[in-house]
């Protein structure tokens, strides 16, 4: 612990007599879901209590977290997961209800509505039908027709796209500023950056500490909350393994855009593509599912960036807009996302920008199920250490839901049915399926 401005510090690098205190939990991890589940942490183990999160880079959610586009939604097939954005969202919106020092305008808070732009019979079949699920949930969503969309977004006009699902539970949050919210109302709450070399210690079938770079921290109950690098930290203890597998995802930022997009159109997704985007200052910020081979244990925190991805990327905006015209983007000047086709022959309005890359981690047993593992490892014979993960790159959006149930799950103990859907081995997902 350290003072600045007479003030408490509590995100630091620490010295060997700061780590060799004992702690009553240790959190691996300083992304968004560490700090979220210290906070809940704390609140339960009460002031007196030490919880120390350990995080290998030199600050607070500086991973996987950095190159997130920061946006969120309620709109979730499964209906646990819809629960639990549900949750986050009151957070994001209400944060002083939840411990936080920060209002939700100093979190960055801002409503961004999701518009998932359908082309096809079964995509409108199926985002119609979701539609319908969605509201019988309470989420604010609402099914447009193709006269509808090309009202309210004209510059779609020359697109394939008739119709799409508008959902207005969609926002946005800085994730810089809310992991700084989580550490500063985390009350003794330790965040130690720049440590590394983590291994759990296990005596006796128990828990006795993490062993790091700068030293020992004891204690008797660990959270391993770090991304893609949760399988090996649990494989660090002989005989326990976590089934989730990683996958380099990346984010593309431009520098300029068509003028007719504005700042207050919808976050865009096609479901043809797995394309998302924004328009966003200048220019537009997105990403796509592309398909890649997934990772068991990456060696590294980032994976390396394919200086190619820019134009897979808006190459998947543009087939997934114009399904009909997959094969000669260059002769559509016609359309209003013809700008599009610009990719093709730099410099353009996408020549200039910025790639980033990191993780999204998924069940290895069930590669499309979107719950996360919350969940001790009691099953393996070692309940003094919990998981949270398989959070698919929604760490941020989830966090303070993942945090919640973690701390209620992993050190309340909590046993409510709802809570079985975050095992490793989950009953069968409520919700509907998008095959399209």
């Amino acid at each position: 612990m350290t003072l600045h401005n007479g003030e408490r510090k509590n995100v630091f690098c620490p010295e060997t007599n700061d780590i060799q205190k004992p702690a009553d939990l240790v959190v691996i991890g300083g992304g968004m879901v560490g700090p979220s589940v210290a906070h809940f942490a704390q609140r339960i183990l009460g002031s007196k209590s030490r919880v120390v999160v350990l995080e290998a880079n030199t600050g607070l959610g500086m991973g996987s977290s950095a190159a997130s586009l920061e946006q969120g939604r309620c709109s979730w097939p499964d209906k646990a997961v819809c629960q639990m954005m549900i949750f986050s969202r009151d957070f994001f919106q209400r944060p002083e209800n939840y411990g936080l020092k920060m209002s939700s305008a100093q979190l960055g808070y801002k409503e961004r509505p999701y518009l998932w732009a359908t082309s096809t019979d079964d995509e409108i079949k199926t985002y119609r039908n979701l539609t319908k699920v969605l509201r019988s949930r309470g989420v604010d969503v609402n099914y447009l027709d193709r006269q509808a969309i090309m009202e309210e977004y004209p510059w779609l006009t020359d697109t394939s796209v008739n119709g799409g699902m508008l959902d207005h539970s969609g926002f946005k949050v800085d994730s810089q500023q809310l992991a700084r919210a989580f550490a500063q109302a985390s009350g003794n709450a330790d965040f130690f950056v720049e440590t590394k070399g983590l291994k759990i210690v296990v005596s006796g079938g128990r828990v006795t500490g993490v062993a790091t770079d700068k030293g020992f921290v004891p204690t008797a109950k660990v959270i391993v909350a770090a991304g893609a690098g949760t399988r090996g930290l649990i494989e660090t203890i002989d005989g326990l393994s976590v089934p989730i597998l990683s996958v380099p995802r990346f984010s593309v930022s431009t520098e300029d855009r068509d003028k007719r997009l504005s700042n207050h159109d919808p976050f865009i997704v096609v479901p043809r593509t797995g394309a998302y985007w924004r328009p966003e200052g200048s220019g537009i910020f997105g990403g796509y599912s592309h398909q890649v081979p997934p990772i068991e244990r990456p060696e590294k925190a980032f994976p390396d960036v394919d200086l190619k991805y820019r134009k897979k990327f808006l190459t998947a905006v543009w087939q997934g807009l114009n399904p009909e015209r997959l094969d000669d983007p260059d002769k559509a000047e016609s359309d209003t996302l013809s700008f599009l086709a610009s990719v093709l022959s730099p410099p353009g309005y996408y020549s200039k920008g910025n790639v980033l890359g990191g993780f999204y981690v998924h069940r290895a047993k069930a590669f499309d199920d979107d719950r996360p593992i919350i969940t001790t490892l009691k099953d393996q014979g070692l309940s003094d250490v919990g998981i949270i993960t398989a959070e698919q790159g929604h760490g941020v959006m989830g966090s303070p839901a993942s945090g919640h149930y973690g701390a209620e799950i992993i050190i309340r103990g909590a046993d409510k049915p709802e809570y079985d859907n975050f095992n490793i081995n989950p009953p069968t997902s409520e919700g509907i399926t998008l095959t399209i």
